[in-house]
């Protein structure tokens, strides 16, 4: 039977890969059916985590958010850290979603408390990316700079030049609407120089965007 509730769930994972949602949400209930009656609470939990993301693709945020608890719960109940840091995150996407930008903290801070403890770096950094989006949303621009600055000195850490160039972009952003246009400046233009070495083709589109806020800004002392 373990072959069979593993089985569906994968195939619920195929479907949701391929966007067919529908299909998806449909393997997944089945799984999430036949691991309760067998008790496989592994299988239980990753169903319902996955189910949750298949509503959040859908937009169906509350549906999202309500799987994401049930996830949570049980990933605590199992003593499953990364689950339950997982989880956390996903709880607070869907909080985003749903403009609870309170507990959408709440949620991003204790999963980084996690991925510190489990030393997920990559969990960690992409926490603190979903940090600046919810402190930049609520107008606390230093908090989501001091993030975004986070986020990057861990991608440096790693070597992730593809992480480093995003929150450059994100950090450079802030600091242009902070009127910090000089240092704003070369944020972005890290992030286009990244872009342009590995031949993504926004690179042009991004540098005219650099370019009008250079036309505007660029000979000031900030």
């Amino acid at each position: 039977m373990k072959v069979w509730e593993r089985g569906a769930c994968n195939l619920g994972i195929l479907y949701d890969d391929l966007n067919m949602l529908d299909q998806a949400r449909e393997w997944y209930q089945y799984s999430l059916d036949i691991a309760g009656k067998i008790s496989n609470q592994k299988i239980i939990e990753l169903a319902t985590g996955n189910l949750g993301l298949m509503y959040l693709k859908q937009g169906q945020f509350t549906k999202a958010l309500d799987c994401f608890e049930h996830h949570l719960q049980l990933a605590r109940k199992n003593g499953d850290q990364w689950s339950e840091g997982n989880a956390l995150t996903n709880k607070g996407i869907a909080s985003i979603k749903l403009q609870n930008y309170v507990q959408a903290l709440e949620c991003f801070r204790n999963s980084i408390t996690i991925n510190q403890r489990l030393r997920d770096h990559e969990g960690e950094a992409k926490n603190l990316s979903y940090i600046g989006i919810v402190l930049e949303t609520t107008g606390d621009l230093d908090g989501a700079v001091l993030a975004y600055q986070s986020r990057i000195a861990i991608a440096q850490e790693l070597n992730d030049f593809h992480g480093e160039a995003i929150g450059s972009w994100n950090l450079g952003k802030i600091l242009i609407k902070q009127k910090r246009y000089r240092l704003g400046l070369a944020c972005l233009r890290k992030c286009i120089d990244h872009e342009k070495n590995i031949g993504d083709p926004a690179w042009t589109e991004d540098l005219k965007a650099i370019q009008e806020i250079e036309a505007l800004y660029g000979n000031t002392e900030e």
